[in-house]
């Protein structure tokens, strides 16, 4: 895969502190979820790191994408 800006591949990825949320259905829009993220890190005090990152998941011929918003800190 060639170097750019948007995407990239890791073979290893380690998970720090961080909310999921798991959007099933690609065909909503994906900004209600990370509102939820966003009030879920309200309601108990976290600032999250923007931008989220978006893992897409091939399951059972369809997608799915799983939202991984890293924690910054407890506030």
């Amino acid at each position: 895969m060639p170097v750019n800006d948007k995407y990239s591949f890791h073979a290893l990825w380690k998970f720090e502190d961080g909310l999921v949320i798991r959007h099933a259905d690609l065909d909503e829009e994906i900004d209600p979820s990370y509102e939820l993220l966003r009030l879920a890190a309200a309601s108990f005090e976290l600032e999250l790191q923007e931008p989220f990152y978006n893992i897409y998941l091939d399951v059972y011929g369809t997608g799915i994408i799983d939202i991984y918003a890293p924690i910054m800190k407890v506030v």
